[in-house]
């Protein structure tokens, strides 16, 4: 299904997109039926997938007076990220995921849209604002707003998100108990408490990372490294002070260090093929 948007135009995703069953969502006039016929009912088959991609999202949507969990909306951000990573790279930000995270138990909202379209939002997310679950939506959402900031080349996106990364990790730190970082820069890129007065662990430093890339597929990871090693990252880089330069450094070695370890495992592969042919060539 990786072609899906491909096959369809801009009024038949619309039409999915508000749809309400599987018999709206793939509604076709007498001449498509007929052409899909000749071609293997192959918008069919593109409109209903679509349409059950954003029905795993909306899956036990919650009435607002009810209340959402946060495993519940981690299992919806990771739908959304896998329907959006089938949009062609040029228009996934137009799949956006956004969340409001409050200090207090409660105190959390999140939307999903698709264009102009929201397709999913509630209001009453209720769990532990400290809790692994929680940082996953947090650094999800980061996740994929850096993907686009990235793949846009503008360094003030960067720098801004940057900042929110930096948010999260402080608060990752605090909630694992160690020290905080935060993002030191220019002007609007200082972080909230001034100057930082430590760094977070490795660990924590892992644990984020590991998070905030779980949405992106392989590909955006590698434009990722590749926009963040070069001219973009140099212009993001020189706005930044020492925390903020550790947090980029840190991040596109994260990044290095997983391309490297893919790299090696599909060269593992392989070599296990070509193994395997040998000896069944042998054996023959």
């Amino acid at each position: 299904m990786s072609n899906l948007v491909s096959c369809l135009n801009g009024t038949q995703i619309s039409q999915v997109v508000r749809a309400d069953s599987l018999d709206d969502a793939t509604k076709m006039n007498l001449l498509e039926k007929i052409i899909d016929w000749f071609r293997g009912d192959v918008q069919y088959q593109a409109l209903a997938e679509l349409f059950g991609k954003i029905a795993d999202i909306k899956k036990g949507e919650p009435g607002q007076a009810e209340e959402s969990n946060f495993q519940i909306e981690t299992d919806r951000m990771h739908a959304f990220a896998g329907l959006r990573q089938l949009a062609l790279p040029e228009y996934r930000d137009q799949f956006k995921y956004d969340c409001c995270i409050g200090k207090k138990e409660g105190e959390f909202g999140c939307t999903v849209r698709i264009g102009d379209t929201v397709i999913y939002e509630h209001n009453n997310i209720v769990g532990d604002p400290h809790s692994h679950e929680r940082f996953k939506l947090g650094l999800g959402k980061c996740g994929m707003a850096l993907e686009d900031a990235c793949r846009s080349g503008d360094s003030t996106s960067v720098l801004d998100v940057l900042q929110i990364i930096s948010h999260e990790v402080r608060e990752l730190a605090a909630a694992r108990g160690t020290d905080a970082i935060s993002v030191v820069g220019k002007d609007d890129y200082m972080g909230d408490d001034g100057e930082a007065d430590g760094g977070a662990t490795s660990q924590t430093w892992s644990e984020a990372f590991t998070l905030l890339m779980q949405p992106l597929s392989t590909g955006s990871q590698a434009m990722l490294l590749s926009k963040l090693t070069g001219d973009l990252g140099e212009m993001v880089m020189s706005a930044l002070r020492d925390d903020g330069r550790h947090l980029l450094s840190s991040l596109t070695t994260s990044l290095a260090t997983t391309m490297e370890r893919l790299a090696e495992e599909s060269a593992a592969k392989q070599d296990g093929t070509k193994l395997m042919f040998a000896t069944g060539n042998i054996q023959g």
